[in-house]
């Protein structure tokens, strides 16, 4: 399945599609590699980043695929 989205996601370039059809939880493991980084690293990227002026564009961002906390 990784492999069918890694050559649709560089054709077609739909993020969102992918996000939605490549369900699996070690996501950010699999996209350290497409970054030059370790496996795992990421989600690390994600988290510092969160903690610069960049925050509000990640968050806004990440909205519309992760379930709304009440």
């Amino acid at each position: 399945m990784l492999l069918y989205l890694d050559a649709k996601v560089i054709e077609i370039k739909d993020y969102k599609k992918a996000l939605l059809i490549y369900k699996k939880r070690a996501i950010c493991n699999e996209i350290s590699k497409f970054y030059n980084l370790h496996h795992g690293e990421y989600r690390n990227l994600v988290v510092r980043l969160l903690s610069t002026e960049r925050k509000d564009a990640i968050v806004s961002g990440l909205k519309n695929y992760t379930p709304q906390l009440v």
